[in-house]
């Protein structure tokens, strides 16, 4: 049923369940959205972006 509102195979549910091959990430989405949980990515290198954004944004405040 996972697999049917998800759109995606039966055995691509069951091999994400069993552990048995890394799943495809459009295919992680998919199930992921039905079940409504949401996914979020991060790395050093988009945190220093967001921070240095940031720092920028005060400062044109503070002018």
């Amino acid at each position: 049923m996972l697999a049917d509102l998800a759109g995606v195979s039966r055995t691509a549910v069951q091999r994400l369940e069993c552990g048995v091959t890394p799943v495809q990430i459009d295919t992680l989405l998919k199930i992921l959205n039905i079940l409504n949980i949401e996914m979020s990515y991060t790395s050093p290198l988009m945190e220093s972006y967001i921070e240095t954004i940031a720092k920028h944004s005060n400062e044109s405040e503070s002018s």
